[in-house]
């Protein structure tokens, strides 16, 4: 098969497939308390009015919350047509752009308080690049949040890291801890 324009990594392409099929899937990240909890155990405080980019947002649930809950200012990116679709007929007055996150990081010129991670870092071939790439588009002070799963192999996930040392070890956040059985990270400029 061959690897679109703007894919370059073969297996993504193979997951895309996949996802195509399920537009209901994405994130686990479906209530407040969840996002409140992992904004708490890494000492960050969610501003009204921040700018957020979701960064594989599939429904735009999180996009959702946290405009409702903080009124910040989402912008989700997926990949994915039919979980971009579904997220503009359920959230319509939110920002949602159907687009490959390597290419889209290389393209957007916005300045972000902060980019989430949730649920993405595990189906990524290459999450260090993901990584290095969203850094450039945070503000002075702005952070990119990150959960993962912790030694959870299954098939949609590129990435299986058995313990948070490994993870540090490849992305080397400026925080690390687990939570139920997830990674949550964070990055700064």
């Amino acid at each position: 098969m061959p690897i679109s324009k703007t894919m370059r990594y073969k297996k993504e392409v193979e997951l895309l497939e996949h996802y195509n099929k399920f537009p209901e899937g994405g994130t686990t990240v479906f209530s407040s308390e969840q996002i409140t909890k992992t904004f708490e155990v890494l000492g960050l405080v969610p501003r009204v009015g921040a700018k957020v980019l979701d960064l594989g947002c599939a429904s735009g649930i999180t996009c959702n919350i946290l405009t409702d809950m903080y009124d910040m200012k989402t912008t989700g990116v997926d990949f994915c047509g039919p979980r971009i679709a579904r997220a503009k007929k359920l959230f319509p007055k939110l920002k949602f752009v159907k687009h490959n996150i390597h290419s889209f990081l290389k393209k957007e010129t916005g300045k972000y308080d902060f980019i989430i991670l949730f649920d993405i870092i595990e189906h990524l071939e290459n999450p260090a690049e993901v990584v290095e790439s969203a850094k450039k588009l945070l503000k002075p002070g702005g952070v990119i949040i990150g959960r993962t799963p912790l030694n959870f192999p299954y098939s949609a996930h590129l990435q299986v890291y058995k313990t948070i040392a490994e993870f540090r070890n490849q992305l080397n956040p400026t925080r690390v801890l687990l939570q139920e059985n997830r990674i949550i990270s964070a990055w700064t400029k």
